[in-house]
């Protein structure tokens, strides 16, 4: 038979029947934080049987009569009767954040009250205002703290950034490092196998959150390779490398890059995902297997009777895709499988508040001493050009130890995965395992 159990936050109540599940349930739902959270401490400092013993008191109390109460008089019931009892139970067990003053606590009783009656000691004084709730991105901050101190050409935009775009501008600008600076390091994973600095990347904001912000800071900071890319474009020249896409490519298009690419890095990006959905639906798009594919390389077959490259081309792409939570959520139900979806780094940006706060980046003797930094990377671990040829050569492999960070992503592996076993929620939990 099931346990029936009554679970809100910290807390968790093993009931005997439905009925006492039921108004444990509506007891904690009503509870104001600052008893829940005391609750909490209690079950986590290994007090869980006294506050099984509170709330059954309680719940057995509005049983007798609950049916007779409104909403409204269960709260006041809740508030007037649990103080006390907390109170003396924390003296009890000697716990540390018990009140100091002495309060006597009285055999709890009751006695009904029609409704639309009221009684001079049943009115509670008021609460204080509660205060104005926290936005996610500023408990994200209180739960996990600030970043770690970031290389300097990271910390060039995130400090210019608004309040809450720091940890989505932070990995958007990791994604597109790994494509174009480091397309050619590999390293080998916990699986045992080598892997390339493969990245996708998916930030969500509502509209007016401003994720345009995202494109000004790639502009800026990549803008030299960016105006190189579009000359080759324009070419028809061949032995020439590109890395910088959009993701209105047709497939034949992108075949033809990967197959002059010699396994460097595309970066495909565009600040309205939805642009990405409809390129997949046409007949000739990029479809959502080269996304899939770009996770571990897999490969891509082309062969048929026009003039184009044939054979197998290896996928090495890295994406940044940014959009509204709708068109978010057309890219991931109608397109790609759990599998995938799962595989991509999901981040949101903060809603704007009345005044939108501007990304300014503007040209100084920093900015282009970091662009000769990225220069210098993309020859050194992408690709370079040879004058005699007027061809772009890809750089070789270079390989790099990370184990380091392989004990840190193990250690978080383990600890989701035992999270999975007690997470009541079915989608997190299945998300986890």
């Amino acid at each position: 038979m099931a346990k029936l159990i009554a679970r809100k936050g910290d807390i968790t109540i093993e009931c005997d029947t439905v009925e006492q599940m039921e108004a444990i349930s509506e007891i904690l739902n009503k509870m104001p934080n600052r008893f829940l959270l005391r609750l909490g401490k209690m079950c986590i400092s290994g007090h869980g049987k006294e506050v099984t013993v509170i709330l059954m008191t309680l719940a057995t109390i509005m049983l007798a009569v609950g049916t007779f109460f409104s909403r409204k008089r269960i709260k006041k019931f809740i508030i007037k009767r649990i103080a006390p009892m907390l109170d003396a139970a924390e003296r009890a067990l000697g716990l540390p954040w018990a009140p100091p003053a002495e309060v006597s606590v009285e055999e709890v009783e009751f006695e009904e009250v029609p409704e639309n009656e009221s009684r001079e000691e049943d009115e509670l004084p008021k609460e204080e205002e509660a205060p104005k709730p926290k936005t996610w991105s500023e408990k994200f901050r209180d739960e996990f703290g600030p970043l770690p101190e970031l290389p300097p050409m990271l910390q060039f935009v995130v400090e210019r950034s608004p309040a809450g775009y720091e940890v989505a501008m932070t990995v958007t600008l990791l994604c597109a490092f790994a494509a174009l600076c480091f397309s050619k390091v590999r390293a080998k994973y916990l699986d045992g196998k080598v892997h390339a600095p493969n990245l996708q990347v998916l930030v969500e904001g509502n509209w007016g959150a401003g994720k345009e912000k995202f494109m000004t800071a790639l502009n800026a900071m990549f803008k030299r390779l960016f105006d190189r890319d579009k000359e080759k474009y324009s070419s028809d020249d061949e032995g020439k490398i590109i890395q910088w896409a959009g993701v209105g490519a047709t497939e034949s298009k992108f075949i033809d890059i990967l197959a002059d690419n010699g396994e460097v890095h595309v970066l495909m990006v565009t600040s309205e995902i939805l642009a990405a959905v409809n390129n997949m639906r046409k007949q000739n798009g990029l479809t959502a297997e080269y996304y899939r594919k770009a996770i571990d390389n897999g490969e891509v077959f082309r062969a048929n009777k026009t003039k184009d490259i044939q054979g197998l081309f290896r996928v090495f792409m890295n994406c940044i895709l940014i959009g509204t939570p709708g068109d978010t959520t057309k890219f991931f139900s109608k397109e790609l499988e759990g599998g995938t979806a799962s595989r991509i780094c999901l981040l949101a940006i903060p809603d704007s508040g009345r005044y939108l706060e501007a990304l300014v980046i503007e040209d100084s003797e920093e900015l282009e001493e970091i662009r000769d930094q990225i220069d210098e990377w993309n020859r050194t671990y992408c690709y370079d050009h040879d004058e005699s040829s007027d061809c772009d050569i890809p750089a070789d492999e270079h390989f790099i130890d990370l184990g380091y960070v392989n004990d840190a992503i193990k250690t978080w592996i383990d600890d989701q995965w035992l999270r999975t076993n007690d997470d009541p929620s079915d989608p997190r939990r299945d998300a986890r395992g």
